[in-house]
């Protein structure tokens, strides 16, 4: 049976039982079928599952692919450990246990300090397993009504920055790479330990002098970051 054989009736014709019937058995398949793929939409896109270090709301690293399974792939989990390098990515634990979100949606997430107005910044950061004010990777959008836990939305574009060159570093003319202090991101992820140097790629042989602003980003296919901009010296 099939839409096929439905007929089309003039006023004051009345549809058969078999004709009533066609119309439930077509709805009802419409019905499970949208009903089976609206289901799996709000947990395939954004949803995945983790081990480990869960806890709800915060934010963690991710360390290794546990699982690969259809509908069911997961994740073990570190505290954020970027190494100096944007190629990492970071999940927040859902109050659900054991399930995670990369943010693509709207989740709530733990804050350090202060809320910040709606559409400020808030990040990871090197050794934190919260979201702090200021730091690029996701947009506050507003408090819940759980103490320091406010909802964000993943903010993630390519990494940029700028940071100042190392006044102890003796550099000058034109090195290969700079070596930066005084690091800030601006948007990506803060891909910086806060501990070591930050080396960013020369990409235009510019000259070099202690204490200059160089300004990069994220170049995903030389895996380094690079210069885009130096202060004159």
């Amino acid at each position: 049976m099939g839409v096929e054989r439905l007929k089309h009736v003039k006023r004051g014709d009345r549809p058969s039982a078999s004709q009533q019937n066609i119309i439930v058995d077509e709805l009802r398949k419409r019905a499970n079928r949208d009903g089976r793929q609206y289901k799996y939409q709000q947990i395939a896109p954004d949803k995945v599952r983790v081990q480990d270090q869960w806890v709800a709301y915060q934010v963690y690293q991710i360390d290794d692919i546990l699982s690969i399974a259809k509908r069911g792939i997961a994740y073990s989990l570190k505290t954020v450990n970027p190494s100096n390098s944007d190629n990492y990515d970071v999940l927040i634990c859902d109050g659900a246990e054991n399930w995670a979100s990369f943010g693509f949606r709207p989740i709530m997430a733990k804050i350090t300090g202060s809320f910040p107005a709606i559409g400020a910044l808030v990040g990871p950061c090197h050794g934190e397993t919260t979201l702090l004010p200021n730091y690029p990777g996701f947009r506050f959008l507003g408090e819940t009504d759980v103490d320091n836990v406010g909802w964000v939305i993943r903010d993630r574009g390519i990494a940029t920055g700028e940071g100042l060159i190392i006044t102890s570093s003796g550099q000058a003319g034109q090195p290969e790479f700079f070596e930066l202090e005084s690091v800030k991101f601006s948007s990506g992820f803060d891909g910086w330990d806060h501990t070591t140097d930050l080396t960013v790629t020369n990409s235009f042989s510019d000259e070099a002098e202690a204490g200059l602003l160089v300004q990069f980003k994220w170049d995903a296919y030389t895996g380094a970051y690079v210069s885009t901009d130096v202060e004159c010296a």
